[in-house]
């Protein structure tokens, strides 16, 4: 193989067949992070399984990826051993662009997950983490305020439910039809004095 550039990046190229292998330590010396496609995240390739080939510097197995560039989608080639990348001729211009849009993916995605608000165990303006990681609004505090003005509400049509906070700590164990209007999880329900409450397990609403 001849060495040869591309967008200041160094890399082996085939002079017989015009295919190239990127070293992983030549593209991250010009900031381009060519491992960030193979890392799981947005813009990522998805792995195909074993390659027939061998890495070119090393005689270790390699690994096809599907990776979707700006052109389109490309089959590359990575080797296990040293992260290097091999491909046939023309995908090295779109392998480099689909590696830098991984990387401004990625970011985003960080810059996002650190502008979430800070998640809390319980009160009124602050927040609570589901299972899936998504953040809500927590419940208001249990007593008093409208709601305590609704159970009255309910007490004076003949119902005489427990406190809010008894509610609150009720075992909702039966299933229930209903989903919850915040996170989508699945309401559990019980009965309490003649009253149905149907609680989330995820995010702690609850609705009667």
């Amino acid at each position: 193989m001849t060495t040869a550039r591309l967008v200041g990046v160094g890399y082996d190229a085939c002079p017989n067949c015009g295919s190239v292998f990127i070293a992983p330590e030549d593209a991250a010396a010009k900031d381009v992070d060519v491992g960030v496609i193979f890392g799981g995240g947005p813009g990522s390739g998805n792995a195909l399984g074993r390659s027939g080939r061998l890495c070119p510097l090393h005689g270790q197995p390699m690994t096809s990826y599907r990776v979707i560039a700006p052109t389109g989608a490309l089959t590359v080639e990575r080797s296990d051993c040293c992260g290097g990348v091999f491909l046939d001729p023309g995908e090295d211009s779109p392998l480099l662009a689909a590696a830098q849009r991984a990387a401004r993916l990625a970011q985003m995605a960080q810059d996002a997950q650190q502008a979430q608000p800070a998640a809390t165990d319980s009160g009124a303006g602050e927040f609570v983490v589901t299972a899936s990681g998504a953040s809500f609004a927590a419940p208001p505090p249990a007593t008093g305020g409208a709601f305590g003005n609704a159970l009255r509400g309910m007490s004076s049509m003949g119902a005489q439910p427990q406190s809010s906070e008894q509610l609150r700590r009720l075992e909702a164990s039966s299933p229930s039809e209903h989903t919850c209007p915040r996170c989508g999880a699945a309401y559990r329900q019980d009965e309490s004095d003649g009253i149905t409450v149907e609680l989330c397990p995820e995010c702690g609403s609850m609705f009667l």
